[in-house]
């Protein structure tokens, strides 16, 4: 069995390791200087690419390929 490269888009790596870091959605959109939704969209395509359904398992995955410690 090959292991899938999961390509996320630089934006979806900068939420990534937001939710590293426990920022809340709204602190997200802050530090991004975009919406509240368009966050709550990159989390749900980055959670659709990880194929996982919460912010613990995209900070599992983040810290399995050394995006966050």
């Amino acid at each position: 069995m090959t292991k899938t490269r999961v390509e996320l888009t630089p934006r979806e790596l900068q939420v990534v390791v937001l939710i590293g870091k426990a920022l809340k959605y709204k602190d997200i959109a802050a530090e991004l200087q975009v919406e509240f939704e368009t966050v709550k969209t990159h989390v749900s395509r980055i959670r659709k690419k990880l194929g996982v359904n919460s912010k613990v398992a995209v900070v599992l995955w983040a810290q399995k390929e050394g995006l966050i410690k």
